[in-house]
């Protein structure tokens, strides 16, 4: 982060929030640098992160000799907060920025072709032991209104996205997505 964002010419004075899709390092492990960037850039405000609550539960995976390997953890909602994050955690699909950006809820798994992840655990909810977390539900994608057309990113499968917009036909978030 603090390496390439300047060679991309990242303003980080001009962030306003940082959405979390779902709780893996690979997503996360730059989330630290990034609040702490933001905030030296922007007077020290707090920066709004927005999070799924079940994102900070330990991930794993599942070897083929059936031993369990953890991934690394992803920072703590207390750590961020530490930085200047305000941690805003819902399940619940919201809208920020003025309606520019909608964040799902969760994404519901619709036909019998996704599997998941096979393989793929997390830590029960006491930390006692792993789970099956094949589905990884705390997984969200973000829309944005670009030009009166909307444009969404979505780690899952396709069908389960278009599921949730065809499955609310009036709300604004269809309108913001196919507003001509």
């Amino acid at each position: 982060m603090e390496r390439n964002a300047p060679r991309l010419g990242v303003d980080f004075s001009t962030i306003d929030g940082i959405v979390l899709s779902h709780g893996h390092w690979d997503h996360a492990g730059a989330l630290p640098a990034a609040v702490r960037l933001a905030g030296a850039a922007n007077g020290n405000r707090s920066v709004p992160v927005f999070v799924h609550p079940e994102m900070f539960r330990q991930r794993a995976m599942t070897l083929a000799s059936g031993a369990v390997l953890p991934i690394k953890a992803i920072p703590h909602p207390q750590e961020l907060k530490d930085l200047g994050a305000n941690v805003l955690s819902s399940t619940e699909p919201q809208f920020l920025f003025d309606d520019y950006f909608w964040i799902s809820g969760e994404i519901p798994r619709v036909t019998t072709y996704e599997k998941g992840f096979p393989g793929h655990m997390r830590r029960s909810e006491d930390g006692s032991s792993w789970e099956p977390d094949p589905f990884i539900m705390d997984e969200r994608f973000v829309a944005v209104h670009v030009r009166d057309r909307g444009s969404s990113c979505s780690p899952p499968a396709h069908v389960p996205v278009w599921s949730m917009y065809s499955s609310t036909p009036e709300s604004h978030f269809r309108r913001l997505l196919f507003t001509q």
